[in-house]
């Protein structure tokens, strides 16, 4: 069987995986994508709020699914649920001149979008799974599981938590298990949402609902796992009660619920994200709680600096790999252990934490210009400058 050259490819398929290879793809390079599934797509009633910056980063490779105008989130509220009432802080795009901080989009038609773009640029698709991965004369020699075989200069892994690319590079990752479960899906409502997502803090872990269309929210409801595991066994007219009863009538009614999922809120942090020829990004080399919607942007991120990377003469080269190390890893580690601390404090029932985080709300709602810095940081986008020689 003769083997298929390429000078790069992208292992994972997810939206991550797909947002790299196109924009390798379109920095130039004769790229392929590894996608052991395809053909299929997420779940229906799933979504992912995708920030300002990350957004424009999509458009600029021809990617933005028309369901994500349905959408945009105009405005963030942050509720801290002591033991009294609710104290609360609404961040507000148009602070920031903008139109919005981000757009909910569907997961399923942001993949289907992706794959597209990614036909439209001639990224060569290649569904299986990895076989074998091995490094011989500078190059990186895979074999899928149907036999095929591919070379490449340079191997980037987007192949998510249990990455085998990760591994086959010896990429050491530190593992948190949070012993929480996130119950999410979309509901109808019958009240409005003013495209205002709702992000409440609560002993256990946070309740969110995010717009997700003219009359639907997306939930998001963290909780310890025995506690998660009752809700995910909840028919689903309970689990309407359970959330209006979180929500306070902050929507209405919620009437309708599809696409309940529930996953174990697990963190991951690579130790590195580069080796000789290979890269990871997304959840291989990096994953957090949905506190923040800080995941996924994180990952499109670690795409927008693959394609620059890409772009650059020498891009294979250790000294290229270093600087896009250097880049990502910084701001990895410190959206991770935000995220963490974060996670942690929100589990706490202490009243003197509810107290302290409180008085924070207080302090930050009653003080513009800490409003718009905590959003100017919330929306910063991806900083990467290759060498420009090789």
């Amino acid at each position: 069987m003769n083997t298929l050259s390429f000078e790069a490819v992208v292992v994972g398929g997810g939206p991550a995986g797909l947002a790299a290879a196109l924009a390798v793809a379109r920095a130039g390079r004769a790229t392929a994508l590894v996608d052991p599934a395809a053909d299929a797509l997420p779940p229906a009633g799933r979504t992912t709020a995708v920030m300002a910056p990350q957004a424009d980063f999509l458009r600029t490779l021809g990617v933005w699914p028309a369901a994500a105008e349905e959408a945009p989130l105009r405005g963030l509220r942050i509720v801290n649920r002591g033991d009294g009432d609710d104290e609360e802080i609404l961040f507000l795009a148009d602070e920031l001149d903008l139109d919005a901080f981000a757009w909910n989009v569907p997961n399923a038609a942001l993949v289907e979008t992706l794959r597209e773009a990614a036909a439209r640029a001639d990224v060569t698709t290649l569904p299986g799974r990895l076989a074998e991965v091995d490094r011989r004369r500078g190059d990186w020699r895979l074999t899928l599981d149907d036999g095929r075989r591919l070379k490449a200069t340079l191997l980037a892994g987007a192949d998510g938590k249990n990455s085998q690319v990760r591994r086959a590079l010896k990429i050491a990752a530190r593992r948190h298990d949070y012993g929480q479960l996130a119950n999410t899906a979309k509901l109808a409502i019958t009240g409005g949402h003013d495209h205002v997502s709702t992000e409440i803090h609560k002993a256990g872990g946070p309740f969110t609902t995010v717009p997700a269309g003219p009359a639907e929210v997306s939930v998001v409801w963290l909780e310890p796992a025995e506690a998660g595991e009752r809700l995910a066994g909840l028919d689903d007219a309970d689990f309407l009660d359970a959330c209006m009863a979180q929500d306070r009538g902050r929507h209405g009614r919620m009437v309708g619920v599809e696409g309940r999922a529930a996953v174990p809120v697990v963190g991951l942090l690579a130790e590195r994200l580069a080796a000789p020829g290979a890269v990871i990004l997304g959840e291989a080399a990096h994953a957090v709680s949905p506190l923040g919607a800080q995941g996924f942007n994180l990952s499109l991120r670690d795409a927008a600096a693959l394609g620059e990377l890409a772009a650059a003469p020498g891009y294979a080269k250790a000294e290229q790999l270093r600087r896009y190390e250097r880049a990502r890893l910084g701001e990895t580690r410190l959206v991770f252990w935000f995220v963490d601390a974060l996670n942690r404090s929100v589990q706490r029932p202490e009243a003197v934490l509810r107290l302290l985080s409180g008085v924070g709300l207080e302090a930050v709602a009653a003080w513009s210009p800490v409003r718009r810095a905590v959003m100017a940081r919330l929306l910063q986008p991806h900083v990467f400058s290759p060498a420009t020689r090789p």
